[in-house]
């Protein structure tokens, strides 16, 4: 790159690259041959001036501050170190606009992190085309990016770099007022694109950036830019981004976001009930890293706390592209470092070359296109961020978004700005919280209507144009017809024959008499170039066509003849591609150019005499000599120069001498590349370590025979419990397992290699119950194994011993029998005895009584379940029953006796009962058990001794 590179630029250049600090760099020496600019190896508080080159010590990374290059120890040798990275970050920080970042050939991702800050400060970043590099893996980094603006080889890098410092706009927008007409229009011509009106912005900053894009496209004329606008939708396109500078990260700013988790996150929840969501709006969110940093630590707080309240995230941007990126919610594994291993592990899910957020965080924000400057603001919002805004908009502007903030935020809200960034006359409605961090609290006690614009007010002002304004158009629009007449005229007078065609030999337009160069075979007609040319130049031009895909140059094919109405014609015919920039692709263009030969004058040969014709003829001789004396001449030469190549081979060995050096000094940088990759296929190694012994562990430890079988059923893996019913070890892998005998009955062995092929094809479980040789009880189940990219690809048959818990099962079998059949005895004897047994519930409901009480008394069961059992007690023997249920449920644990009377079909029955509360497991109240006996006939005889008592 640096031989095409003039020494003065006005550029310094400080290369950094991957250098081993046991190697001995000869990299000076080398660029010595290639540069006339001054060298330097970079020392502590070295002066960069331009017109130098400045290389980094071998065992110390490097940055800039100041104009002052700084020394930084490396991380520790088995640590990732990163010094392209390092180096770019303070480069944007110091440098910013007048940064340019290249990243060459290389291994790795290292740069693809610090071009970030080289762009968001308004910088350049060229990146070496993959293709042309010898490693592409840093190329291919930073282009997966985004951020790349110029990708090619080092010699056309070149040519930028010559171009960049030669512009000033700034200073020409001061020398030349047609400047301004030009950069309204620019702004205007991005506004009917986009619908974004840029001169809300700082104009100062967006002449940069129209600067940059000059550089790029190798123009010094605002004017020719314009007209390239004008023609170039993509170049629209291009210029927008640059503008929007939508570079963000995760938790940009490590130290504010620990600010805004410390003090923010926890006040927003304050005087919130568990039903309440919390509401964000994350302004100018682009792709979408700061509104997930933000929904991660609101997630892990209400985690943590284990809260009730739910919320939601607003994020939007004008870039309708940036959005639908951060809608996808999937990131370059490239921005895994700048998140913590914990958030990592927690919101992430881990892809080979992306990552990718959460669904239950993802389900939380809602993106959306919304331009900040015209659209209606949200409302009821508890944190509003927008960082890194406000610096890109001039004054007015950025009152009228802090007042759209204001009326956004309830009381209390908190507003989240960038670093750079300040409130200015909102002061007295914001209170820091944060000078250092620029985090406010509303303290404002009322709400003013912010000033945003109409949709359809802005549809208007696009649609509708004043009869003045018509005019005008009429009169740009009648100047442009006359400018292509003219130029119809002058193409019709002086334009060579030519035809276009694609690469196909299709014809696609011809221009002038190009037909009398052509011939047309009979038959129908064919489009097609080859059909229509000798069949010799058709082959040649399909050869030049093949040529000309590389070298990208004209050709001429000269002296070609084409025999038309018995008359013969020379021409010329010139190839050459025609230029993508031109709007053409795959297009080639041949023009024709007739060879006339000119006759000075005629002879009659019959009139000639001998004599003229003999001194015809020497003279002829004699133009032969000198033509055989030239061609000596020439051969005499060719020697010379063969002689001069063979000295030049010489040189050349000795360079390639050098060259090999060179070769040895980028074989030490891969060497220092691949220790970086190295260490991370170690990091990633050391994970699969990990989940290897924690998978071995638990085959190890469980006592579920497990086999893993592949699509043929044969051995992938199985457990050490398995050997309990297959004798297998680890040679045993990749047979089949019907090659093996079992501790289990043959019928079962053949039915479980039949359950696993029919699971492979239904794709569902398949369970079953057998036992082994040994009395043991197994359930076996038989699953299809499905990898994670859903594919069946073998089954997992499993065998869980389950004999303990059968002998459990019939032990209980036979207990419950004999429970069974007890309770069948006891309920004979209380159904055939001659007791009264009744329970009621504490309320004195029936609940049950006997077969014996039932026929005693002349009542059904279903008749008087439920129902108070006072109904058979004689009235005046209801108290003498009350108290003693009463006294039952105050001393649960006695017994109580009372009698009754009762009627009956054989009148009344006179009994005695015994009453007793029946208690659950945990010893409360649920029953009264009443056992009663019939003493009627004691009674009686009673009543006779007191008779023959009283008569005595």
């Amino acid at each position: 790159m640096f031989d095409h590179i003039p020494s003065n630029t006005g550029i310094a250049f400080v290369i950094i690259h991957h250098l081993s600090p046991d190697f001995k760099s000869l990299m000076p020496e080398l660029l010595a041959k290639h540069t006339s600019m001054t060298i330097f190896t970079a020392e502590d508080q070295l002066e960069v001036c331009p017109n130098c080159i400045y290389l980094m010590h071998r065992n110390k990374n490097l940055v800039i501050k100041g104009n002052k290059l700084q020394l930084l120890e490396k991380a520790p040798k088995h640590s990732l170190n990163l010094p392209i990275d390092i180096f770019f970050q303070s480069l944007g920080e110091e440098y910013k606009e007048k940064s340019i970042g290249i990243i060459l050939s290389g291994t790795g991702t290292d740069g693809s992190r610090g071009i970030k800050t080289i762009k968001e400060s308004g910088g350049v970043i060229l990146v070496q085309d993959p293709l042309s590099a010898q490693f592409n893996g840093m190329p291919n980094a930073a282009i997966a990016s985004g951020l790349a603006e110029f990708i090619a080889e080092p010699e056309a890098m070149a040519n930028v770099l010559q171009q960049i410092p030669n512009l000033d706009l700034a200073s020409e927008f001061s020398n030349n007022q047609s400047n301004d007409e030009i950069f309204s229009n620019i702004l205007d011509e991005i506004k009917i694109y986009a619908g974004i009106d840029f001169k809300q912005y700082k104009k100062n900053t967006l002449i940069r950036r129209i600067e940059k894009r000059m550089s790029l496209n190798n123009m010094d004329a605002l004017l020719n830019y314009y007209q390239l606008l004008k023609a170039s939708v993509s170049e629209i396109e291009l210029l927008k981004q640059d503008f929007l500078i939508g570079v963000t990260s995760f938790f940009r700013d490590r130290d504010a976001f620990d600010e805004l988790k410390r003090t923010v996150i926890p006040a927003l929840f304050v005087n919130k009930l568990p039903t309440d969501t919390i509401r964000v709006w994350v302004v100018a969110c682009s792709t979408g890293e700061e509104a997930y940093s933000i929904a991660i630590l609101l997630d892990e707080y209400i985690q943590e706390n284990q809260l009730r309240n739910d919320f939601k995230i607003f994020a939007t941007d004008v870039d309708n592209f940036a959005v639908q990126t951060a809608s996808a919610g999937k990131f370059n594994v490239g921005v895994a470092s700048e998140i913590d291993k914990k958030y990592l592990d927690s919101y992430f899910i881990k892809n080979v070359d992306s990552i990718q957020i959460i669904k239950r965080v993802r389900d939380k924000i809602v993106f959306s296109s919304h331009n900040i400057l015209k659209d209606t603001p949200f409302i009821r919002m508890d944190l509003v961020s927008c960082r890194n805004l406000l610096i890109y908009l001039n004054a007015s502007s950025q009152q009228k978004v802090l007042s759209s903030f204001l009326f956004s935020l309830q009381r209390d809200g908190y507003l989240f700005l960038g670093s750079s960034e300040s409130i200015n006359e909102s002061v007295d409605e914001l209170k820091v919280i944060s000078q250092r961090w620029r985090i406010f609290k509303n303290i404002s006690k009322s709400k003013h209507t912010p000033n945003f614009e109409s949709p359809s007010l802005l549809s208007k002002e696009l649609l509708t144009k004043s009869p003045k304004e018509y005019i005008n158009k009429n009169a740009e629009n009648a100047k442009e017809d006359a400018d292509l007449a003219y130029l119809k005229f002058l193409t019709k007078k002086y334009s060579p024959s030519c035809i276009f065609f694609d690469k196909g030999f299709n014809i696609l337009y011809i221009k002038g008499d190009a037909g009398k160069y052509l011939k047309f075979p009979e038959g129908m007609f064919q489009s097609n170039l080859l059909k229509m040319l000798d069949d010799g130049l058709g082959v040649l031009l399909q050869t030049m066509v093949s040529d000309i895909q590389e070298s990208d140059k004209a050709i001429l094919i000269k002296d070609n003849l084409v025999f038309k109405d018995q008359s013969q014609l020379s021409f010329n015919l010139y190839l050459q591609k025609v230029n993508v920039a031109d709007g053409f692709k795959d297009t080639y263009l041949i023009h024709f150019e007739d060879t006339v030969i000119e006759i000075e004058k005629e002879i009659d040969f019959s009139k000639v005499q001998v004599s003229a014709l003999n001194e015809l003829k020497i003279k002829e001789l004699e133009k032969s000599l000198i033509q055989n004396k030239n061609q000596l001449q020439y051969v005499v030469e060719e020697l010379e120069t063969s002689n001069e190549e063979l000295q030049a081979s010489n040189e050349e060995l000795m360079a390639s001498n050098e060259e090999l050096q060179s070769t040895n000094e980028e074989l030490q940088s891969v060497n220092e590349e691949l220790y970086t990759v190295n260490f991370e296929l170690q990091d990633k190694n050391r994970e699969l370590n990990l989940l290897y012994n924690d998978i071995n562990n638990l085959f190890d430890s469980t006592d579920v025979g497990t086999l893993f079988l592949d699509s043929e059923l044969k051995i992938r893996k199985f457990t050490p419990s398995l050997q309990k019913h297959f004798e297998l070890n680890e040679q045993d892998i990749g047979r089949s397992i019907s090659n093996f005998a079992a501790n289990f009955k043959e019928e079962v062995r053949l039915k479980m290699i039949k359950d696993a092929a029919l699971a492979l094809v239904e794709l569902g479980t398949i369970e079953d119950e057998f036992k082994d040789d040994f009395d043991h009880y197994y359930i076996r189940r038989v699953s299809p194994f499905i990898t994670i990219d859903k594919k069946v690809d073998g089954v997992v048959i499993t065998f869980v011993d389950v004999t303990t818990l059968k002998n459990l099962y019939d032990t209980l079998e036979v207990k419950e029998k004999l429970i069974e059949k007890e309770s069948l005895y006891n309920k004979s004897i209380i159904e055939n005895n001659s007791f009264y047994v009744v329970k009621t519930d504490l309320a004195g409901n029936y609940t049950y009584f006997n077969q014996y009480f039932s026929d005693m008394f002349g009542v059904q069961f279903q008749d008087l379940i439920g129902k108070t059992s006072l109904s058979l007690i004689m009235p005046e023997d209801h108290g003498a029953c009350i108290q003693a249920v009463e006294k039952c449920l105050a001393e649960p644990n006695k017994t109580f006796w009372t009698t009754l009377r009762k009627p009956s079909p054989a009148g009344v029955v006179v009994s005695q009962w015994e009453f007793k509360v029946l208690k659950d497991d945990q010893g409360n109240p649920i029953e009264i058990l009443c056992l009663g006996h019939e003493i009627t006939p004691l009674i009686k005889k009673q009543e006779e001794l007191q008779s023959l008592l009283n008569i005595n």
